[in-house]
């Protein structure tokens, strides 16, 4: 059981969750507080979903390339492990209903799967 802790990169886990899902969330938070706070029209509205939409979708994204490239052992297992990170955070600040959160959940899985897919079919065609 502690041979598992021993084998992760707590390292990579905490640079992927801050680079990949904290920083973009400061970014992305005040890009939508702003959009909203200078359009008082459907606009602000629209760019906030827009906002949104990428900040979901990109995150999950670089959190699995990222952890895909730097994880040393096991980068699968890195990977979802750095997802749970960001879903957790996710589902703990959403106020949104558990349809929307799974459903968040699901794309998110997704996507760190595919970013993390993308670095090791590169790296098994480099070698």
């Amino acid at each position: 059981m502690f041979k598992f802790f021993r084998d992760l990169d707590w390292k990579i886990l905490l640079f992927a969750s801050l680079g990949c899902y904290a920083m973009p969330l400061l970014v992305f938070g005040t890009l939508i507080s702003a959009a909203l706070s200078q359009s008082p029209d459907g606009w602000g509205q629209l760019a906030t979903v827009i906002l949104l939409l990428i900040f979901l979708l990109l995150s999950p994204l670089a959190a699995g390339y990222f952890t895909a490239r730097y994880a040393r052992s096991r980068p699968q297992l890195h990977v979802l492990l750095v997802w749970a990170i960001g879903f957790a955070a996710f589902v703990v600040t959403s106020s949104g209903s558990l349809g929307i959160q799974a459903a968040v959940g699901v794309a998110s899985l997704a996507f760190a799967s595919l970013g993390a897919f993308v670095r090791l079919r590169a790296s098994e065609l480099n070698e």
